[in-house]
């Protein structure tokens, strides 16, 4: 088992020339609204419980509208869990919910944005609800989580993995 931690943020899923640029894209007049948020990594494989820290830093009040993934080729073989891990000042790193949004994607032909909100038990009526309730928490913590891929199985592939994770938040969340 290995950590990652993306490595490309981008408005659009294209390539910038600084890794921050883009990173938060406001909606509406004067930035008000919500973001949204690709991440981006590339790998050239991976084994049996990696963990890639795609979107780091959110807050547990923050809602998600939608999340999509997307691998641009076609690994032989490979699943994903999209959860979240504890992240920022005082966190451990530790795993919350490796797969609040998605459980046991097959990424084996490739994903043309798949939806990986409702993938595991979460449904659409859970859509726009804050992440300590998505958690089934009594109040709000008060923390920061990063929304993480983590390889249920290896990736094998032949060559170079682009995968891309896109967050929609109704509110500043991230």
């Amino acid at each position: 088992m290995a950590e990652f931690f993306s490595n490309q943020f981008a408005p659009a899923g294209t390539e910038t020339a600084s890794p921050e640029t883009g990173y938060r894209i406001p909606k509406g007049e004067g930035g008000g609204g919500g973001n949204r948020v690709v991440a981006r990594l590339t790998t050239d494989g991976t084994t049996a419980a990696d963990v890639f820290r795609m979107i780091p830093n959110v807050r547990s009040d923050a809602r998600i509208w939608s999340m999509q993934a997307q691998v641009a080729s076609t690994p032989s073989a490979g699943d994903i869990d999209v959860g979240l891990h504890l992240s920022g000042f005082n966190h451990d790193g530790a795993v919350v919910d490796a797969d609040l949004f998605e459980d046991g994607q097959s990424v084996t032909s490739g994903l043309s944005l798949a939806d990986v909100f409702t993938g595991a038990s979460l449904t659409n009526l859970d859509r726009g609800k804050a992440l300590w309730e998505l958690l089934g928490l009594s109040e709000d913590p008060g923390v920061l989580y990063d929304i993480t891929v983590t390889t249920a199985t290896g990736w094998t592939t032949a060559s170079a993995v682009e995968f891309l994770l896109t967050a929609e938040f109704l509110e500043q969340g991230v």
